[in-house]
């Protein structure tokens, strides 16, 4: 009898820490499955995310390449097209010595060609001038190495020392730019000179 007595707390105890036991397991699986659920909620939105980015970077991608080839185009184009309307302001000319040229002979009167070859310059003038061109003023002006070449040097009681006496070729600007500088002669201012290009 009091073996039987002492033996049963051994059995209640063993009982307790069976239960104990079973318990803890539980909590221990609860967190498991409680980590693995968020880790797997995690990995889904690191998905969504990196799903959202590479179509970000392909829609992206393709924007900028489209960009380079419509840049590529419009530079072709501005490449092939871009005297046009240079070409436009200079069509009024061609008219007009094509209409010069369907007129004269070898027998038209010479005032009539000098007027025409007037006009024709008039109107060459006028169409570059649309698009920009304009003539240096030189003869009477100082020198200027911006605008003037200096070819000669002459001596002239009427045009001031180191100022334009003769233009022997005309400078033009296009815009603000010098694209030709004038051919001058520039006086010393000593003594009278006489024009070289008469």
């Amino acid at each position: 009898m009091s073996s039987q007595a002492k033996t049963s707390p051994d059995l209640d105890s063993a009982s307790t820490t069976d239960l104990s036991s079973g318990e803890m397991n539980a909590e221990v699986l609860e967190d498991l499955e409680s980590s693995t659920e968020q880790n797997t909620a995690s990995g889904s939105e690191w998905e969504v995310k990196y799903s959202q980015m590479h179509d970000q970077y392909t829609r992206l991608a393709a924007d900028f390449e489209n960009f380079r080839k419509r840049t590529r185009d419009e530079q072709a184009a501005s490449l092939k097209y871009g005297a046009q309307s240079t070409i436009q302001a200079l069509l009024p000319v061609l008219d007009n010595i094509e209409r010069a040229t369907a007129s004269l002979t070898d027998k038209s009167d010479p005032q009539v060609l000098f007027k025409s070859f007037q006009l024709i310059q008039k109107n060459l003038m006028d169409g570059l001038s649309g698009i920009g061109l304009e003539k240096i003023d030189a003869v009477g002006q100082p020198f200027d190495p911006q605008l003037h070449e200096a070819v000669s040097r002459m001596a002239s009681a009427e045009i001031a020392e180191n100022s334009v006496l003769y233009e022997s070729q005309g400078g033009y600007k296009l815009h603000d730019k010098v694209i030709r500088p004038s051919q001058v002669v520039v006086s010393t201012g000593s003594a009278d000179g006489e024009n070289p290009f008469k």
